[in-house]
């Protein structure tokens, strides 16, 4: 266990607490953004850092991080202008006792959806400078690492 696994666990509980305070409603978008944001720049990185590693003189390790989060990111922003339409969808149909068990339960769940994510930059980024310690010497990044697509 290193500093990595001790800052994911300490981040997780605090997300708990975090999502039973802000409710269901906001943390169902906010997982929902998050969870399609990754998925969608793990199956496009390969695309993107392609295309960079063709048009601009970066390493590989170093296009492929990038692609990941320009991808990534890129997602996560055209999903942004759907929050209002959710979040109200949610608060007419849940009752109010369950919507903080579910925003902590669905807090605790983006949290490591984002660890995740930072796993995977580590992960494909082979010339970053943390990634032997996130992606390789980690208790939850060797965990996820062996789950990921191989680079």
């Amino acid at each position: 266990m290193n500093g990595f696994d001790l800052l994911a666990v300490i981040g997780l509980g605090w997300s708990a607490r975090r999502g039973y305070r802000r409710g269901l409603s906001e943390e169902l978008f906010r997982l929902l953004r998050l969870g399609l944001a990754l998925l969608a720049g793990t199956g496009l990185y390969h695309w993107v850092a392609g295309g960079l590693a063709a048009i601009t003189p970066l390493s590989e390790g170093l296009s492929q991080s990038i692609g990941f989060a320009g991808s990534t990111v890129g997602v996560w922003l055209l999903l942004s202008r759907l929050r209002r339409l959710l979040r109200r969808t949610v608060e007419d149909r849940v009752a109010a006792g369950w919507a903080q068990t579910g925003g902590a339960i669905l807090a605790t769940a983006k949290s490591l959806l984002a660890i995740v994510g930072i796993v995977a930059t580590a992960y494909y980024g082979s010339g970053l400078p943390f990634r032997e310690a996130i992606a390789e010497n980690s208790w939850i990044g060797h965990a996820i690492s062996r789950v990921l697509p191989q680079p």
